[in-house]
């Protein structure tokens, strides 16, 4: 009986550590269906869609270059056109979020006892987060960035071409510089709220990033 007990007690614990990922996972895509939300208000999405000329698109045209059906609203789609809207877009960008929570959700709960695994399916949790985030910034920040295009391509490499952006637009000096320089380096994760911040072991997140 103790050794059956035994057993439990260290599948319990082995599993814990999963369930706990989960969780937070799961909060954290909470977190960022309402940033999304908010970031679509403050920055004006809606604006941003209604000068967008891909707003309308064929939809064969659009399922031969790589869209799915799926990744549609109801509504979005009259059989013959799809019409983007801000909250499929948003729906989209979740959807893809949840791809990876599910992912997390199938690895088998030994795989998170080991360490390196663990700092693995963390740092793509935290990743998945700040390529959504940075996905609805690109389409509504980027005037060349085209809502057909968003809603067909992985929010991964819209992340990527978010922060090629923001370099390639980082004005020449001053103040707006420097402001769009502390913008760049939050979106690429190594500054949360200014460059003299430190953690536990004094250093700051630029200097962790450099190391």
């Amino acid at each position: 009986i103790f050794a059956n007990s035994k057993a439990l007690t260290v599948e319990k614990l082995i599993s814990q550590k999963k369930d706990m990922h989960i969780t937070s996972f799961r909060y954290l895509l909470a977190e960022t269906a309402r940033d999304l939300v908010d970031i679509a208000k403050a920055k004006g999405a809606q604006d941003r869609l209604n000068s967008d000329p891909s707003r309308t698109k064929d939809q064969q045209e659009w399922l031969n270059m790589g869209g799915r059906l799926e990744w549609l609203l109801p509504g979005m789609s009259d059989g013959t056109r799809v019409t983007f809207t801000v909250t499929g877009l948003q729906a989209h960008i979740e959807l893809q979020c949840k791809a990876v929570l599910m992912r997390h959700m199938n690895i088998a709960p030994e795989r998170y006892t080991d360490d390196e695994a663990f700092r693995h399916t963390v740092a793509e949790m935290l990743e998945t987060k700040a390529a959504a985030v940075a996905t609805l910034h690109a389409y509504i920040e980027d005037p060349e960035a085209q809502i057909e295009a968003v809603m067909r391509n992985p929010i991964r490499g819209h992340f990527k071409a978010y922060l090629s952006f923001l370099e390639r637009t980082l004005p020449v000096d001053g103040e707006v510089r420097a402001a769009a320089a502390v913008q760049l380096c939050r979106t690429m994760g190594v500054m949360r709220s200014s460059a003299e911040e430190v953690d536990g072991d004094g250093i700051t997140p630029l200097m962790r990033a450099a190391a």
